[in-house]
């Protein structure tokens, strides 16, 4: 991995950090929401040239998710599950200084804290919403458990 292209990510995230942290901040209404959104996909557009300058494999992935009274924005570092690419990102991350405030950089994407996870009502499957009722999606999760064991 360049040393000089890993700079220029890290400098790109610290100098967008404000930027990060505002759309932490945006009020969810309809409309603020859509333009938070947008801002969202314009950060993610300039955390991905410098990453794919670094390796053609690496992609990038934000999520913000809760933390007491406000929230921490994740920036996950990845390489669409192409071993290839597994120790440029891990070198990526380890090179990365402490970030601003509420702005966290992880190798690969994390998983939803169960806090988040309780709140869903359905997913998105091939472009379409499908709701999903939790208790039977969770007797049945453990139902097809039993049956592997």
């Amino acid at each position: 991995m360049d040393p000089h292209k890993a700079r220029e990510f890290r400098q790109t995230v610290l100098n967008n950090s404000a930027r990060l942290r505002a759309v932490l901040d945006a009020v969810p209404t309809s409309h603020g929401l859509q333009q938070g959104l947008q801002r969202i996909g314009q950060i993610v557009q300039t955390l991905r040239n410098p990453v794919a300058d670094i390796d053609p494999l690496l992609t990038v992935k934000v999520d913000s998710i809760p933390a007491g009274d406000s929230a921490v924005l994740r920036i996950a570092i990845g390489c669409n599950h192409d071993p290839d690419g597994i120790e440029t990102v891990q070198a990526l991350v380890a090179a990365a200084p402490a970030m601003p405030p509420r702005i966290q950089i992880f190798a690969f994407t994390q998983p939803t804290p169960k806090e988040m996870a309780r709140e869903f009502t359905s997913l998105e499957v091939l472009g379409r919403d499908v709701p999903f009722q939790k208790n039977a999606l969770h007797g049945r999760a453990r139902h097809s458990s039993a049956r592997h064991l």
